[in-house]
């Protein structure tokens, strides 16, 4: 094991995220969600969310297991790992509270943007810290998904009638 801190704040993290999805299955918030997605929309939208995953899980087991971050590079990745993981959980309760309270979708814009941003640290520490070219491909894909699809595209999508 190299960095157990990565590897617990990721578990411990993760964990949260996931319950708090959970928590919207159960009151039945993420079916409204998905119904304002075209197929094909939908289709994309849900492979960039598996090559995102894939890309997380990469970062996380590469940096626990393989090569610890040094520095400044390993601050700013493991502060911008939480800012990321605590800002989805977020997302995920704003969304609860949205759609039970029939509040304004753009509500959910601020934890969006949070999320993308603690992923542009992850990528600037990881960009800063190797050369590896599938590393770095990961924390793109992190970044791009957050920033693009959830903060932009997911926003556009529940705001159009």
């Amino acid at each position: 094991m190299k960095d157990d801190t990565i590897l617990t704040t990721s578990i411990i993290g993760g964990f949260g995220v996931l319950i708090s999805y959970g928590m919207l299955a159960i009151q039945g918030a993420l079916k409204p969600l998905a119904k304002k997605f075209t197929r094909s929309e939908w289709n994309i939208w849900s492979f960039s969310v598996l090559l995102t995953v894939a890309s997380f899980l990469g970062l996380i087991i590469y940096y626990s297991f393989e090569e610890k971050l040094e520095d400044w590079k390993r601050d700013l990745f493991i502060s911008s790992l939480v800012i990321f993981l605590a800002s989805a959980m977020s997302w995920s309760l704003l969304i609860g509270y949205i759609m039970k309270n029939k509040k304004n979708i753009n509500l959910q814009l601020i934890s969006l943007l949070i999320t993308a941003l603690g992923c542009i640290g992850i990528l600037v520490a990881v960009c800063y810290s190797t050369e590896n070219w599938l590393l770095i491909t990961a924390a793109s894909i992190l970044t791009f998904h957050h920033l693009i699809f959830d903060s932009i595209i997911w926003v556009y999508i529940h705001n159009r009638k």
